[in-house]
């Protein structure tokens, strides 16, 4: 099983957590967030925060179009190989956007819309690690079994690197 978490966007205020399935610790996707956001500029980073206010943010009970079907398959989003095996199940169609992936599809205009699994940060048991990015403010909060467990500015995440989030690691690990 792996270590499940979110990649979550805040948007005006709001919350909003895209599900990722695996590698969720701070060495795994905390590092490519890192990376993603160290190649930002602040004129990325202003691109970014109009990018996000613009997704549509779906239920993935919901069944995404035929047309967004055939749109996200073919940018080679989908995963066949898991959940329900069909494009009609939002979990496949977007799977592979999981890893970070889906920071790099905002910014490129490939995706604009994402399933909205905030909710699973409740599960502390399960959601064991989220990240949730501000683009207004340029900060990024950092949950460790539901708690919020840091923020750092992306100015601090940036020049800090992967130390960053090594050394957030090795302190819960030494908590524990």
């Amino acid at each position: 099983m792996g270590t499940r978490g979110l990649l979550g966007l805040i948007i005006k205020a709001q919350r909003h957590g895209f599900y990722n399935h695996f590698d969720s610790y701070p060495s795994g996707l905390g590092n490519a967030i890192v990376k993603f956001l160290q190649g930002l500029s602040n004129e990325d980073c202003a691109k970014m925060k109009n990018l996000v206010e613009e997704i549509t943010w779906v239920n993935e009970d919901s069944l995404p179009t035929p047309e967004l079907q055939k749109k996200y398959s073919e940018a080679g989003f989908s995963n066949l190989q898991v959940s329900n095996q069909t494009l009609e199940d939002w979990y496949c169609l977007l799977h592979k956007l999981q890893n970070g992936k889906v920071l790099l599809a905002i910014q490129n205009g490939q995706v604009k819309h994402l399933t909205d699994k905030v909710d699973f940060l409740k599960d502390g048991l399960f959601c064991e690690w989220a990240y949730f990015i501000d683009f207004e403010i340029q900060k990024l909060e950092i949950w460790k079994a539901g708690e919020m467990i840091d923020v750092a500015t992306f100015s601090k995440v940036t020049q800090d690197g992967d130390s960053y989030m090594a050394e957030l690691e090795k302190r819960t690990q030494e908590e524990e």
